[in-house]
């Protein structure tokens, strides 16, 4: 399974169990959800060793929950985030890292054809612009007594911002299937999930534009796919803490 489709079946799957009481409290839960969804990228690599990168993801889901003891949750609707990263690195002067990513994922306007031949993104999200100078965010230190506790560099600037995101894909290629079957078993706890996708690689060309008017990306992306998603399974016993 390639990083893009371990992403995505992980991120499904996280929006599956958004009703964390539910997966807490019942012993038994069932769940599925299905969406049709796409994503796009670019990752650009400088002489000096650095590099800029920006990958935006959105689409349409539609979840179940049922427990033994408590309220069926059900989810349905649309969603949208994107994060790009730029890191320079050190010079004679500073080394620079900045982040600009959505602060929550936002409801989106969403459309494809079954053949996923073609989608449309677009949603207004807050967002973040975060900078680091000298201190990289990833140059992280143990607490001391906590070796699992870590202690990572706090942005020197951080802009709070409104963006608009405009992504247009068109599929080519044959169309993939594929499907999953995975398990995890762990005191007092059994996970069981099957998924099936259908996907088909697709150019894309988009913009994120903030409501100021400055322009953080406009053209086309390097890569990009429209999925087809479906996946049930259940849940026994508590969800593990963390």
């Amino acid at each position: 399974m390639s990083r893009r489709i371990t992403l995505l079946v992980a991120a499904l799957l996280a929006l599956a169990l958004m009703a964390p009481a539910v997966a807490q409290a019942a012993d038994t839960t069932t769940y599925s959800f299905s969406g049709k969804n796409a994503d796009a990228g670019t990752w650009v690599e400088f002489r000096n060793g650095g590099y800029e990168g920006l990958w935006i993801w959105g689409g349409t889901l539609t979840s179940k929950m049922i427990g033994a003891t408590a309220k069926p949750e059900r989810i349905k609707g649309t969603f949208g985030f994107f994060q790009k990263e730029k890191y320079l690195p050190e010079t004679a002067t500073r080394r620079e890292t900045y982040r600009l990513m959505t602060v929550q994922e936002a409801p989106a306007t969403f459309t494809t054809d079954n053949k996923l031949t073609s989608a449309t993104l677009s949603f207004q999200a807050p967002a973040q612009v975060a900078v680091w100078y000298d201190e990289m965010p990833w140059e992280c230190e143990p607490v001391p007594g906590s070796p699992d506790e870590y202690v990572c560099p706090e942005p020197d600037r951080v802009i709070d911002t409104v963006v608009i995101v405009n992504v247009d894909w068109t599929g080519f290629g044959s169309l993939s299937r594929s499907s999953f079957m995975s398990k995890s078993r762990t005191d007092g706890f059994f996970y069981i999930d099957r998924s099936n996708y259908q996907t088909r690689q697709a150019t894309a060309v988009g913009s994120i534009v903030g409501a100021d008017g400055t322009v953080y990306f406009d053209g086309a992306l390097d890569y990009g796919s429209i999925y087809n998603s479906k996946s049930s399974g259940h849940m026994k016993g508590m969800w593990p803490e963390g």
